[in-house]
């Protein structure tokens, strides 16, 4: 009877040190209590401390934000954070993401089977005429691996068309205006 209440004493006080972490006051009474203190104990402590959790959130928001530099210095921040076990992989994972999808991209946009359009994106000047050859393309500077292109036929009566380019899907920044703009 005494090895009992020994048990269930133990196992409150397990539910007390998982209180703080990840597993909760419940989560580590129920594993305590249903295999044992001991191993209780040991989830509770391997859990993280739900400090730690929110420390390390604000330290990717951090080092995400535009004005904390260049992206270089980000990747590096992030690399270091996953290094160090701060992170998990999977976390690492969609932040490399969101970094690697905001660093500015040279596309070239030409219209291989020359149909006359006009394409304009966004830190353009002015609209200009795309040609059919490679060589002559259209540069633009596109602020990140996502950007929206209009285009527009010569004639005056022509509706402006708006495409949304994802630039991993062009082999070398090479936009085929032929591949995304049926007639």
């Amino acid at each position: 009877m005494g090895y009992f209440f020994l048990w269930i004493i133990l196992s409150v006080v397990i539910g007390a040190i998982g209180s703080d972490r990840k597993i909760g006051f419940f989560g580590a009474f129920t594993v305590s209590l249903l295999l044992s203190p001991l191993i209780g104990g040991i989830i509770a402590l391997a859990s993280k401390r739900r400090s730690t959790e929110k420390f390390e959130r604000e330290l990717l928001d951090s080092a995400n934000r535009k004005d904390s530099g260049d992206y270089v210095d980000r990747l590096y921040k992030l690399n270091s954070l996953r290094e160090s076990g701060a992170i998990d992989k999977r976390t690492f994972d969609l932040e490399n993401d969101k970094i690697q999808s905001s660093i500015p991209r040279t596309v070239y946009v030409y219209d291989s089977l020359n149909r006359g359009y006009y394409v304009f994106a966004e830190g353009m000047p002015q609209k200009a005429l795309t040609t059919w050859s490679r060589d002559q393309a259209v540069k633009i500077e596109a602020p990140s691996s996502v950007f929206s292109l209009k285009l527009s036929k010569k004639s005056f009566f022509a509706l402006e068309l708006s495409r949304v380019i994802y630039t991993k899907d062009f082999d070398e920044g090479l936009v085929d205006l032929a591949k995304i703009v049926e007639d």
